[in-house]
């Protein structure tokens, strides 16, 4: 029995004359997951009592118990290994699923968040996560980064083997644009965004050609090149249907794709983000070009 509230009978447990105190303590959100996050990963609250002894039947039913395992189920995806080797399976706990809950869905490793990528967490470094610095954390994406700038060293290989001396590499996402510029120019390879340089050969072409295209009212001098630049790539597709026909197409070929959605060999356009739920448009800023 408890100093001060009582609320425990002489047998450990609550009296019947109070009211229940809550116990359902451990939600999705504690983990750090939106709202959205909790409902995909199929999270419930589960019951936390520090003062169980261990002899009390589970309070879950046999409903909550079949969703559990379901989840334990689904959650046993493959893990990507630090080093080498191959994937591993997520295992559930050894002591069954009467004490099993999401938190030992995280210490398992194989909690993730399936309205995202389904990517699972990383595995516990050698020394444990107290001594974790940014130093192992720039370690770690080094190590995720590596299979792409392999692949996109063999591209680059076969491209040389063309007589090519440079090639357009699509990424993912903005931060992995930025690493692996960062690890092809250690390698002394050239790495720029090309869009403007082919914007701008586009509009000094047409500019030579004023007499026989029409074009635009713009200022005279360089911002008419500036100006006519900007109209070109705030509508490519546009610009397409009145110039390709003088001065090629307006569409940038990707010979390296990192992204799922976008096929390497394929031409897109590259503009203002307004067209980009387009199908054939693509962020302007996640286009490199290697040159060796």
């Amino acid at each position: 029995e408890r100093a001060g509230g009582g609320w425990r009978g002489s047998e450990g447990r609550r009296s019947s004359g109070e009211p229940e105190e809550p116990r359902r303590r451990l939600r999705g959100d504690a983990l750090g997951l939106a709202p959205d996050a909790q409902c995909a990963a199929g999270l419930r609250a589960v019951d936390v009592d520090d003062d169980d002894d261990g002899s009390s039947e589970a309070s879950s039913s046999s409903g909550e118990l079949q969703r559990a395992k379901a989840v334990v189920r689904e959650a046993s995806v493959t893990r990507q290994l630090p080093q080498g080797g191959g994937p591993v399976k997520g295992k559930g706990q050894g002591k069954g699923y009467h004490d099993f809950n999401a938190l030992s869905l995280l210490r398992s490793g194989i909690l993730h968040d399936r309205a995202e990528t389904g990517v699972a967490f990383g595995s516990t470094p050698s020394t444990g996560w107290s001594s974790f610095t940014a130093q192992h954390a720039r370690g770690r994406a080094h190590n995720a980064l590596s299979t792409e700038v392999e692949y996109v060293l063999q591209c680059i290989a076969s491209l040389c083997d063309q007589g090519r001396v440079s090639m357009n590499v699509f990424c993912s996402s903005q931060e992995r644009c930025d690493l692996l510029a960062q690890e092809l120019r250690v390698r002394m390879f050239t790495v720029i965004n090309p869009v403007r340089a082919h914007y701008e050969a586009k509009a000094r072409r047409l500019l030579e050609m004023r007499a026989r295209v029409v074009l635009p009212v713009l200022p005279s001098g360089a911002e008419g090149e500036e100006f006519l630049l900007r109209i070109l790539y705030a509508d490519p597709s546009q610009a397409e249907a009145s110039y390709a026909g003088h001065v090629g197409t307006f569409k940038i070929d990707v010979d390296c794709s990192l992204d799922k959605g976008t096929e390497k060999g394929q031409e897109y356009f590259f503009g203002t983000d307004a067209h980009l739920q387009q199908a054939q448009y693509r962020d302007s800023q996640l286009l490199l070009k290697v040159s060796w």
